[in-house]
């Protein structure tokens, strides 16, 4: 369990007071008929999917003789 400067007592008072903040929010619902917001436009674009990488992109390629000089020399 985390513990900060007050206590455990003082995360759980901020919390709370987090809380009551969030539960004392009101929304003017009147905004989503105004004709301002319907005539917003959606221009979002599909991103498809890709291929997931290899399960260790720092692993070297099967077949590939390469020099390791340069990791084992320290440079």
């Amino acid at each position: 369990m985390l513990e900060f400067e007050g206590g455990k007592e003082s995360i759980g008072a901020d919390v709370l007071g987090l809380l009551n903040q969030i539960q004392s929010l009101k929304i003017d619902s009147s905004i989503f008929r105004s004709a301002v917001y319907k005539s917003l436009q959606d221009f979002s674009v599909e991103v498809p999917p890709e291929g997931v990488g290899r399960d260790n992109p720092f692993a070297p390629f099967p077949g590939y003789i390469g020099s390791q000089s340069a990791v084992t020399s320290g440079r």
